[in-house]
């Protein structure tokens, strides 16, 4: 759809901008797409130059100016605020952190800004400020006004924000604060990601490794190219939209691609600019710009998925949750298992072949069946006193991902691999009030009177163990954190294997466990994004979420699945004790760990804790004994232990993950709080701007409805200290049909 424009605006626009130094281009209307090859060579402030570009008739061009160094002596750099993908609550938590800056600033037609700066170095051109803000540098360009573009049906121009055009307001100095963020891009251009890096571990890195797994054609074919000619060993390339002989070019001597089309992904213009105005892509930025939109922690969670072994190292290394260093030599930490743990016991093999045929987790299928099984240990099998007082093995669980990632599917999969019908046990029940915890252990029997005779029921405790599952952990962090209720606290004791007591209840409602006669596991999912209310600060001082075993619900999918599994057969152990009692019995656990977990206790006197780490040695040793009890031994060994700590680690990292999720929903509240507060601000700026031209615009009617008079003359009759909103007032007046200008003269209509 083309876009009428005022030739005389678009002519009087690219005369200021250049008059004031700055470097434009023509741009093709209603986009934002260059219109001549080789522009960032091209773009000029040469009046001769730019008059044939934008003539007095069919000069039908958007303007643009070109970033970087400048015939003013500029070196522009531009801050690109898209209003999507959170952009401006990002700029304005940053604004509001650092201060405003009194800088030249337009707004585009989405709603996004342009604020520019002066750099004292080299910028290239990259998003390297998070998502919804770009930076415009070398090789990269902006619209500016008058440009206009069709959004949702309607011309929406672009405009200065209140006075701070570019062509009439000075561009400020880059702060320091923003070039601290920056400097990394400049260091970014000698060493790009695709170079090999000095690696004193010898592990390879994310973006060495994809480069030696790399095919440039295949890639580029999968995405719609077409191969069109070749020279040598140049490939030369072209997508089907594109309007030039060919799109780019693939050369395997330096394993990089060379992108000549304006259409070619910009989330990662980070890359090289070369003299011709391509832009030289490695098969790390192009595999993030493309295939994860610029979301670097995506793209290199992928990057690990795929290497084999995971993250290089021992199986024992990754398993305790780290990855090799990545390309800027950071640690990945590892939220679920490489496939080959899995097939170290045939249940978890199931749990795996079980994940696998439903496109699931395995990580989370583990944990459920985990725990299910764990519910048919009998009361009083328990831990001994390694680590403080005896502990139990009730185990409470949680499965965390993003919406419909599978949170809910691995706990109806874990009935199916082992179903249970036993009157003693209760499966699979939703969770209601702290007091409905130890309810759920009890149920009506008939009591004989004296007399031999059937009396009447009477609720007593009748069930040995109870499995909750709860599909929404949303609904239960509502729940504990409401004033009074004690969902927390009940099941921190059943961790703990302490008894459990109605508190206030009358002698009707009162109701006690004791220690060792009952089992109790819980699996709930969550949304990450919502595990912030699980994870409050009310919960971690309780050491509830310390005794959580975490899964990650997200894991990469196999293909082809394979078929369901066969059910496991594992051994239940024996009841021990009378028909109303159940024996305390301790299982043997090697030296090893009590020597380990006293070296342990030993190191943290002294130190600061958190206290979300204060149970990571016992809930070790209760993983590590259910371990056990599954092949139907009462004796921990080694290889249980050592299992216990793969899963407990791993379950630490995705723990942090959420920790991190909960202090970036904190960070996002403080931002939109910060945001709106400098959208009002804007916004009463905008009011006072626009009813200040309508003013002026009222004077110039006055001073014209009088006499005739040339421009000059009438700018300075028009005095105050606004005159800096002449051209917009001018510009109303005669859009509002009030005067008309002709051969430098104003009249009256």
């Amino acid at each position: 759809m083309s876009v009428p424009l005022d030739i005389a605006r678009v002519r009087k626009g690219v005369a200021l901008l250049s008059g004031k130094g700055f470097r434009v281009l023509r741009v093709r209307i209603n986009d934002k797409i260059p219109v001549d090859p080789g522009w960032p060579e091209r773009a000029t402030d040469d009046p001769n130059i730019l008059d044939s570009w934008f003539p007095q008739i069919d000069a039908a061009y958007n303007v643009g100016v070109a970033c970087g160094p400048q015939p003013n002596g500029l070196n522009l750099v531009v801050i690109d605020v898209d209003a999507r993908h959170g952009g401006l609550d990002r700029w304005a938590s940053m604004l509001d952190i650092n201060g405003h800056p009194d800088t030249a600033m337009h707004s585009t037609p989405t709603g996004g800004l342009h604020i520019f700066f002066d750099a004292p170095l080299p910028i290239n051109n990259t998003g390297n400020l998070g998502a919804g803000i770009d930076v415009r540098g070398i090789g990269g360009q902006v619209v500016v006004p008058p440009s206009t573009r069709i959004v949702d049906g309607t011309m929406v121009a672009y405009e200065p924000v209140g006075p701070r055009g570019l062509w009439c307001y000075d561009v400020a100095p880059l702060p320091d604060w923003l070039l601290t963020l920056l400097r990394p891009i400049e260091r970014s251009i000698a060493v790009h990601p695709s170079q090999p890096r000095p690696q004193s571990s010898g592990v390879v890195g994310n973006a060495d490794w994809l480069r030696d797994h790399w095919d440039w054609i295949e890639v580029l074919e999968g995405q719609g190219y077409d191969v069109v000619r070749t020279s040598g060993d140049r490939v030369f390339l072209r997508h089907p939209t594109a309007t030039s002989e060919w799109s780019c070019t693939v050369d395997p001597a330096d394993g990089r691609m060379n992108a000549y089309s304006t259409n070619m992904p910009s989330a990662l213009r980070d890359a090289q600019i070369n003299r011709d105005g391509s832009v030289s892509w490695s098969p790390y930025d192009w595999f993030v710009a493309t295939q994860h939109e610029g979301n670097y922690s995506a793209a290199t969670s992928e990057i690990n998925r795929r290497r084999e072994p995971l993250g290089g190292g021992s199986r024992r290394e990754r398993a305790a949750g780290t990855a090799a260093p990545d390309q800027e030599g950071t640690d990945v930490p590892l939220l679920f298992m490489p496939p080959e743990w899995y097939q170290q016991r045939t249940w978890m093999a199931a749990c795996y072949q079980m994940a696998a045929a439903v496109g699931g987790s395995p990580s989370a299928h583990l944990l459920a069946f985990m725990a299910r099984w764990a519910t048919l240990i009998p009361p009083g099998y328990s831990i001994p006193p390694i680590n403080g007082a005896p502990s139990s093995f009730d185990l409470l669980g949680v499965i965390a991902g993003t919406s419909g990632s599978g949170k809910t599917s691995p706990m109806r999969n874990a009935a199916e691999l082992l179903p249970v019908e036993r009157k003693d046990l209760r499966l699979g029940l939703g969770i209601g009030s702290g007091e409905g915890i130890i309810e759920a252990f009890y149920g009506f029997v008939e009591v004989e009177r004296d007399d031999g005779k059937k009396g009447p029921k009477e609720r007593r405790k009748t069930i040995a163990g109870v499995n909750f599952s709860v599909s929404e952990g949303l609904i239960f962090a509502e729940l504990a954190g409401r004033g009074g209720t004690t969902h927390v606290t009940r099941l921190c004791d059943a961790w703990s294997g302490a008894a459990l007591s109605t508190a206030n209840a009358s002698a009707e409602t009162f109701r006690h466990i004791d220690v060792n006669q009952y089992r109790l596991t819980l699996v709930m999912g969550i949304q990450a994004d919502m595990a912030h209310e699980l994870m409050n600060d009310s919960s971690a001082s309780q050491g509830f979420v310390g005794r959580l075993l975490f899964a990650w619900a997200e894991e990469p999918r196999i293909s082809p699945r394979p078929r369901t599994p066969e059910r496991p057969d594992l051994p239940v152990p024996p009841r021990i004790g009378t028909a109303d009692v159940y024996a305390q019995t301790y299982l043997d656990y090697p030296q090893a760990v009590y020597d380990e977990i006293q070296a342990a206790s030993d190191a943290r006197v002294g130190t600061n804790v958190p206290v979300e780490d204060h149970h990571h040695d016992l809930l070790r040793c209760k993983v590590a004994g259910i371990l056990a009890l599954m092949e139907g031994r009462t004796t921990v060994t080694v290889n249980d232990w050592a299992l216990a700590t793969d899963i407990v680690s791993v379950s630490a990292n995705v723990r942090t993950h959420l920790y991190a999720h909960r202090l970036q929903r904190r960070r996002d509240e403080r931002h939109n709080q910060a945001a709106a507060r400098a959208e009002v601000e804007i916004v009463v700026d905008d009011i006072k701007e626009r009813k200040g031209v309508a003013s002026m615009a009222e004077t110039i009617r006055r001073h014209v409805s009088e006499e005739s008079m040339a421009v000059g003359a009438l700018r300075k009759k028009t005095k105050g200290p606004l005159r800096h909103r002449f051209e917009a007032a001018l510009e109303l007046a005669i859009s509002n049909g009030w005067i008309k200008v002709t051969d430098g003269r104003v009249e009256k209509v």
